[in-house]
């Protein structure tokens, strides 16, 4: 039997353990409530985001 182990580069570690990822459950929360709002019709046309947009 072969086992084989896929050890992860130090890139890959260190994207890992970066203190400014937001949290799996926040993100988790945040897309539930959005597709509640997306459900309820609670939603922002593309045209009006970009009306919000001040680019200079």
């Amino acid at each position: 039997m072969i086992v084989l182990f896929n050890e992860k580069s130090q890139e890959e570690q260190e994207l890992e353990d970066d203190p400014d990822d937001t949290p799996v459950p926040e993100i988790k929360a945040s897309l539930k409530r959005a597709w509640e709002q997306a459900q309820a019709g609670q939603t922002i046309s593309i045209s009006e985001l970009w009306d919000r947009i001040d680019v200079e």
